[in-house]
Formats: C-alpha cells, sequence, structure tokens
C-alpha cells in the first residue's frame, strides 16, 4: 500500500460515495491504493451520529433524567 500521511479531499469523495453505494471498506481501499483501516479510521473519525427518538420530542440524554 501507498505510503501517504493524508487523504485528499476527492479521496474522501471516493470513500463516501463508495459508503453511498454500499462498497465494503475493502474494496474502496483497494480504489484508493490504501490500507483498509485507513479508510475505516476515516469513517470513524467523521461520523455524523446522530441521537433521535419519537417524533415531536426532544432528545435527553442525561443520566438523572428520569429522577
Amino acid at each position: 500500500m501507498a505510503n501517504q500521511k493524508h487523504l485528499s479531499n476527492l479521496d474522501r469523495i471516493i470513500i463516501e460515495n463508495g459508503l453511498r453505494d454500499r462498497l465494503s471498506f475493502k474494496y474502496i481501499a483497494s480504489k484508493l491504493n490504501k490500507d483498509c483501516t485507513t479508510i475505516s479510521k476515516e469513517v470513524l473519525k467523521n461520523l455524523d451520529k446522530r441521537n433521535s427518538v419519537s417524533q415531536g420530542r426532544t432528545f435527553n440524554n442525561c443520566l438523572n433524567r428520569y429522577k
């Protein structure tokens, strides 16, 4: 695999499109000539985790919300 330190914006767009097309990390990595762990780390680093609940209710992540 290539020994490059950073991913370019084009690499990130290719990762995004690959994820949208439900391609595996291994396949995306082979297209970019990177290791699949590099792809998975990039995805985890930029993951947008959304907390959601029922419609019309606000999310409350407080541990003491029922006390």
